[in-house]
This record gives C-alpha cells, structure tokens and sequence, in this order.
C-alpha cells in the first residue's frame, strides 16, 4: 500500500500564528536591549537599569500560570489579543512618560504580555499542529520566535542610534499592531 500523505502542517491558521509570534518578539527585541540606554539617558541609577529586566521577567513569569488557566477556561483567542495588546499599550506608554519611576512601572504591565501571549500561542501551535508532526510545528514556531530575536536588536540599536527613541516606538507600535 502506498505510504499515506502527511496532514498539513502550513496551514493559513499555522501561518497566522507564526506570523503574530514574529511580530510580538520583533516588538520585544526593538525595545529590550536598548531600554537600559534610555533609562540611563533619563537620569537612571544602574539599580533602576536592573530592575527594567527584573520587572519585566518577574510579571511574565507570575501571568504564566493564570494565563494558562485562563485559556483552558476561556479559550486562547482573547488571551493571544490581550498579550498582544499590552506590547502595543506598553510601547505607546513609552512614547508618552518621560520619568524612570514611570517607564519602571511600564516594564510591569509589559511583563504581563510576556505572561499572556507566548502562553496561548504555544497552546493555539500544538493544537493546530498534526499530532504525527508537533514536533516539526514546534521548531518552526521556534523559528518564528527567533526571527524577533536576530533581527529585533541590530534594527533597535540602528534606528535608536539615527532616528532616535520615538521612532524606535513607534516603530515597536507598529509591528505589535501588524501582530494583531
């Protein structure tokens, strides 16, 4: 008997997901190794450029675990909208403060879709994925992941360095709402 096809696995759905996940880390990877720059220029103490990191992780760890229950509870759309929502409110919300105390509490709620997104979209990836291919669903949502990473950092320092933090921003605005 001929060997049967396998189930898709690039789908348009796979292919949403990975393309929101892109945008969410890209967001994230603008902002996060030039933030302690601009907390610095802002009259920031090296403590207060530690906590930036420190906050952000502490919320994101903390929203994991009601995140989950959440999507076993509600579903996972909401909470992947959410998620994405907060980096979008979080990087406008450093376009409008201009304080240390105020970008601090920001890395906060920031932290809060770290918690929710990446939570629901591993969820939404396992579920699209054929049962006899979630491990070639998870290195390529993987991929999707690391994209943000590679390119997130040279573009933040780049446009940081020539364009100026607003329009690093602006520009994390516009690729969580791309996201959305």
């Amino acid at each position: 008997a001929p060997a049967s096809k396998p189930a898709p696995l690039l789908t348009r759905p796979f292919l949403c997901i990975c393309l929101a996940t892109t945008c969410f880390y890209l967001s994230f990877y603008l902002i996060l190794p030039v933030m302690p720059l601009y907390v610095a220029g802002l009259g920031g103490t090296p403590a207060q450029v530690g906590l930036l990191i420190g906050y952000f992780a502490a919320m994101a760890m903390l929203m994991r675990p009601p995140a989950g229950w959440l999507i076993d509870t509600r579903g996972h759309r909401a909470i992947l909208l959410a998620g994405m929502a907060v980096f979008l409110l979080a990087s406008i919300g450093y376009l409008t403060t201009g304080s240390v105390r105020a970008i601090l509490a920001l890395r906060l709620f920031h932290g809060i879709g770290m918690g929710l997104f990446p939570t629901a979209a591993t969820v939404v990836v396992a579920e699209l994925a054929p049962l006899d291919r979630r491990g070639e669903a998870m290195g390529w949502f993987g991929v999707a992941n690391s994209v943000g990473l590679l390119l997130g950092p040279l573009a933040g320092f780049w446009i940081a360095e020539r364009l100026g933090f607003v329009a690093l921003f602006f520009l994390a605005v516009a690729v969580a709402v791309a996201g959305l």
